[in-house]
């Protein structure tokens, strides 16, 4: 890895470069390729939590052999998991784990020389050593015990080899030195080793949500732009552009360096060249995808009139959503249509517009269209009469509502959310409102924290902010305990989810802030999203145990952990509440929360560890997104995974050249069927097109492939390039995709044009 992220905590895509990026990286700082790839076959995931059940298949396919990890190990021993087993994953992969926890050798190691002392004290050492193993052994099924010296806060025992021959000259028991993976080649060879199923923590570090949120909602875009950027760089690269490989390399592997799990250790100025590098990563993979895309439509056929506008879609799925298009107009307009290539009207409204006296000069546009599966398509702004267009965005008397939703609001509190389409009530009767901001006060220390007290919010005024025929926003200024927060409540026309966006100026110290929604149902079952994953969580069911669970303090049941979205459900219907960057959830009494945001005291942390964090104890303006998804059925059938990446992956509109070449106003480059397989990566790596897709719902299917382009040689593949499976062009159009597995196909490609 380049650096050791939470598993639970990013993309996995993400994930998965920090990996394949991190060995190239190494390889070419230290010269350790015959080192990375051959002798070291453990993903060793010392430190962080969150180790969720598609581990093991990530784990085999970045061609590791054996995982190590340690968190969180009281947990663990309160449920009994042993020291030793093999993890089976979502899919059925197993992989040889040990969770002896790192540096466990310290107590012993520190009086062997190398912790500001050489002496070596042999007699008390080895008593202490006996007394480790004898707990070690409580929790081992195999009696092969892993102890680790020097990792973490612990240094190396210069004395360790000098000790280690002497025991065992004197002892039974006898001591080996050497690697991790030694250990686990010698581990393998015992036999009945236990086998557990299933994630292993369902709740992370329960201090650590909304700290630092402003740092996961930047590399949260960050990902999600570059991963756009790929793909669009891809398409212009079959139509004869170089693609960026290098550019796109560095990017990740920058990324990656900011994702390590213990970014709270960090002076001021460590905090602020991470966020200037994750805005520049940011910025600069924003300006590929504009870069590829204007490429791409100097190759189209643009014959209609007006300024042309190219819509990308980068899911590999049909959508009708909205994008924002920013104009600059050449031409006196005074009044504009926007149509597709046939003519047909599209819905807009204007958000911004620079005059120039009745005329146009620059406008920002928001256009409800549909889009091809990953592909584009062109659209025309026309000068026109000024447009009308039916809309079923209403606000009045306290509902505003569309097609989709009627919201009530009840002295500027959201008490009732109706489906209109299936005639639902979402919101139970509660103390709480609907997306009400609670501001829960205690004591927040580094890595563990206590809330003893809850404040709701205070409305002091409604308002319509935006009115269109596509997009309706309210803006609810009220004040959480002394700090003043403005909620935007979003509807679309077209779109049937509810949007918000809350703005939190944060002045109060060691707090956490969440936004709550009381959700209808009498026996709800909550379902969240992982890396490549869903499951069923029970975390009322967790044991509270351990610093990552605060010691059961209060404020820390119900709490767990998700990447996109979050459900509850009853078999017939289910309410997912959707985020970007906001990984922590707790659910108690069908109250479904969303962690956004929590505050320290300076103090505090700078006491603990020497750690300068001020510019990091959350103090001051943080802006937080999420949305709320009601459907009929549940998570499976309501598509919550597509609809979460339509979330996270916007419709990207530039205005673009008058392009001269032969391609249509209309294209699809990759098309994946059924509903229930993910499109997750679509790049160039290593001179060869790569595909990456999962199963989303856990069944087997036939993946239906549809590419708009010609493809040669191609290969199912480990994240690696290591061919798996080698098929034919007919093979790949009709992929057989195992429960909740990921693919990866390699493939040599040609030039469209």
């Amino acid at each position: 890895m380049t650096s050791t992220p939470q598993p639970h905590q990013y993309e996995g895509e993400a994930f998965i470069n920090n990996a394949v990026y991190g060995r190239k990286y190494f390889e070419r700082l230290f010269g350790l390729e015959a080192l990375v790839k051959g002798k070291n076959q453990v993903l060793h995931m010392a430190d962080p939590v969150g180790h969720h059940s598609q581990m093991p298949q990530l784990t085999k396919k970045l061609g590791f052999k054996y995982y190590k990890f340690e968190r969180p190990w009281e947990v663990y021993d309160h449920k009994g998991v042993p020291l030793e087993f093999y993890w089976e994953g979502l899919d059925g992969t197993r992989v040889l784990c040990s969770r002896t926890i790192y540096s466990n050798f310290h107590r012993v190691g520190r009086l062997l020389g190398g912790h500001g002392s050489v002496h070596t004290d042999y007699g008390e050492a080895s008593k202490r050593l006996k007394e480790l193993l004898e707990e070690l052994a409580k929790h081992s099924k195999t009696g092969f015990i892993l102890l680790m010296d020097g990792s973490d806060w612990g240094l190396p025992s210069l004395g360790l080899l000098e000790f280690v021959r002497r025991w065992n000259q004197e002892e039974e028991i006898m001591l080996t030195v050497g690697t991790l993976t030694d250990y686990f080649r010698d581990l393998e060879k015992v036999k009945d080793i236990p086998v557990v199923r299933g994630t292993l923590d369902t709740m992370g570090w329960v201090a650590m949500y909304g700290r630092r949120s402003e740092v996961l909602h930047v590399i949260t875009e960050a990902t999600n732009n570059l991963l756009t950027a790929e793909k669009a760089a891809f398409i212009a690269h079959l139509l004869g552009k170089p693609y960026p490989e290098e550019d796109i390399e560095s990017l990740w592997t920058s990324l990656s360096l900011m994702e390590f799990h213990d970014n709270l250790y960090q002076f001021d100025e460590d905090y602020r060249e991470e966020m200037k590098t994750l805005k520049e990563i940011k910025v600069r993979a924003e300006e590929i995808t504009e870069e590829s895309l204007r490429w791409v439509a100097g190759r189209v056929s643009m014959r209609g009139d007006g300024i042309p506008i190219m819509v990308f879609n980068p899911l590999s799925w049909r959508r009708r959503d909205i994008v924002e298009v920013d104009l600059k107009f050449e031409d006196t307009v005074e009044a504009f249509s926007v149509v597709d290539f046939n003519g047909k009207p599209q819905p807009y409204q204007i958000l911004e517009a620079e005059m120039d006296g009745a005329t146009y000069k620059r406008a920002k546009i928001l256009v409800a269209t549909d889009a091809p599966p990953l592909g584009y398509k062109a659209l025309y702004v026309v000068p026109s009469k000024p447009p009308r267009f039916e809309t079923t965005l209403r606000f009045s008397k306290g509902i505003f509502e569309n097609r989709f939703y009627r919201i009530k609001l009840d002295d500027g509190k959201i008490v009732s959310v109706y489906d209109k389409v299936n005639g639902r009530e979402i919101v139970a009767p509660s103390r709480y409102s609907a997306n009400e901001i609670l501001c829960e006060k205690g004591d927040v220390r580094l890595l563990v924290a206590k809330f003893d007290r809850v404040y709701g919010s205070d409305v002091e005024r409604v308002e319509l902010v935006e009115e269109g025929p596509v997009r309706m926003r309210l803006r609810i200024k009220c004040q959480t305990a002394g700090n003043p927060v403005e909620q935007y409540v979003t509807l679309y026309d077209d779109v049937p989810r509810i949007d918000f966006e809350t703005v939190i100026d944060c002045k109060v110290k060691e707090a956490r802030f969440r936004t709550v929604f009381p959700l209808n149902f009498s026996r709800g079952r909550l379902y969240c999203d992982f890396p490549f994953g869903a499951e069923e969580r029970e975390p009322n069911d967790e044991p509270l145990v351990g610093m990552e669970r605060s010691y059961g303090w209060e404020g820390s049941s119900g709490v767990t952990h998700a990447l996109s979205w979050c459900e509850v459900e009853n078999g017939d219907y289910g309410v997912a509440l959707l985020n970007i960057g906001d990984n922590g959830y707790r659910y108690e009494d069908n109250n479904l929360s969303l962690i956004l945001h929590l505050s320290s005291e300076p103090e505090k942390l700078e006491h603990y560890r020497v750690c300068r964090l001020r510019e990091m104890a959350g103090l001051g303006r943080y802006v937080f997104r999420y949305s709320l998804y009601p459907h009929v059925g549940g998570w499976r059938d309501g598509e919550v995974c597509r609809r979460s990446f339509e979330y996270r992956h916007p419709l990207v509109g530039i205005q673009a050249s008058r392009g001269r070449g032969g391609l249509p106003q209309e294209k699809t480059f990759l098309h994946i069927e059924p509903s229930n397989l993910i499109l997750t990566s679509l790049k160039i790596e290593d001179g060869e097109a790569n595909i990456r897709f999962y199963d989303a719902h856990g069944k087997p299917v036939v993946a239906e492939i549809e590419t708009g382009f010609t493809l040669r040689n191609p290969r199912k593949t480990d994240f690696l390039g290591n061919v798996i499976q080698k098929i034919d062009v007919e093979e790949f159009r009709r992929v057989k995709v195992k429960p909740h597995e990921i693919v990866n196909l390699r493939m040599e490609i040609e030039p469209v044009c």
